[in-house]
């Protein structure tokens, strides 16, 4: 997994980079519910990557790995909040 980040540092964070907002949004197609058990898992593979968050901050993950993608796909996922410890 990558992150993109703007480089600039907040509290000793690094914040996204907001220059792919307006193409995010004009590219939402569909809309589906998740399962708390897949967020969980979600936020489980965040972890082990280094990105720890709450449920709803994985509930991208979550809805990505229920998509039916192949090895051509490209996706991207926001991570909207970070660990709550």
């Amino acid at each position: 997994m990558q992150n993109l980040h703007s480089g600039e540092k907040q509290s000793g964070r690094r914040s996204p980079t907001l220059i792919f907002a307006p193409t995010i949004v004009a590219s939402f197609m569909q809309q589906f519910a998740v399962m708390d058990e897949q967020t969980a898992k979600a936020c489980n593979l965040l972890e082990a990557e280094g990105i720890p968050t709450t449920p709803s901050g994985a509930v991208g993950l979550a809805g990505l790995k229920a998509l039916a993608l192949n090895s051509n796909s490209r996706a991207l996922i926001l991570v909207t909040e970070g660990s709550v410890a």
